[in-house]
């Protein structure tokens, strides 16, 4: 490697820690987990109601259903919570906050999707080096996660093994950057 290599090397290497890159690269692996985690795997401990029956608009599903007298209609009716999430194509034994993908579209700044599949886990919001948040942007969505959290308890603290993963992979891209890797 001739001098100039070196030093050009070095200077990328000063550009990364003053963007604070490997603080960047912990933030978003742990959003992602953060995702997951609760557009995902599902809030540990939670359930769906079985018992109370529920019409809901044809707009807010995926899947439309006729109507309880087997006419089309504008609502559809379901037994409970619990057989609206099985019908939409979701496992219903697990609280994942998923139903039109807003929500989770909206906390995890990505494009919203219409499959049951794993949620895309979009990017943290960048509002500095130093600084980035998860936010939701929507109104009607800033009131959908108080109502939930006051439903199942604040299911969006970070985890311990959220706060592990985030210095592990801070700790892991500081040393391959001072490295030169």
């Amino acid at each position: 490697m001739t001098p100039q290599e070196h030093v050009a090397k070095l200077q990328k290497q000063v550009q990364a820690i003053a963007a604070n890159k490997p603080f960047a690269i912990a933030v978003q692996s742990v959003h992602a987990l953060r995702v997951l985690r609760i557009f995902d795997k599902g809030i540990d401990g939670a359930s769906y109601n079985k018992d109370k029956e529920i019409w809901v608009e044809n707009t807010q599903l995926r899947r439309t259903n006729s109507g309880k007298s087997g006419r089309a209609s504008k609502v559809s009716y379901f037994k409970s919570y619990y057989d609206l999430k099985a019908n939409q194509g979701f496992d219903p034994n697990k609280v994942n906050l998923r139903l039109t993908n807003d929500l989770q579209s909206d906390f995890a700044n990505a494009q919203m999707t219409s499959g049951a599949g794993r949620p895309p886990v979009g990017k943290a919001i960048k509002v500095n080096d130093y600084i980035y948040v998860e936010a939701l942007r929507r109104s009607n969505n800033v009131k959908k996660l108080r109502q939930n959290i006051k439903r199942y308890g604040d299911f969006t603290r970070f985890t311990a093994e959220e706060r592990s993963t985030f210095a592990k992979v801070l700790t892991f891209e500081t040393n391959k950057l001072l490295q030169g890797k």
